[in-house]
């Protein structure tokens, strides 16, 4: 009687441990998933980061070129100031000249 008695606490405990195991198991499982999606999920986000990062050095090379341009342009509206400047002058010379024929 006292070893029937041994074997079913033996059993209840086996009976115990396979539960807990199997719950182990089933945790081990979610905790895998839940970390593949995290790698994901960041795997995602460093593409999204190398893409900006590629986005933001486009743009500050086009933002480069369009100031460049923009000097460009200044000084070839400086100089079209200055040559209609001197045409004004020469115009106005020519004028006076004129006058005092």
């Amino acid at each position: 009687a006292q070893a029937r008695s041994e074997a079913e606490g033996y059993r209840r405990e086996l009976q115990s441990a396979i539960e807990d195991a199997d719950s182990a198991h089933d945790m081990t499982l979610r905790l895998r998933e839940m970390l593949q999606a995290a790698e994901e999920r960041a795997e995602a986000s460093e593409r999204a980061l190398a893409e900006a990062d590629g986005e933001s050095k486009r743009l500050a090379t086009e933002r480069a070129s369009a100031e460049s341009e923009a000097r460009v342009l200044e000084r070839e509206l400086a100089a079209s100031r200055e040559e209609v400047a001197a045409a004004n002058a020469l115009a106005l010379s020519k004028a006076e000249e004129a006058q005092q024929e």
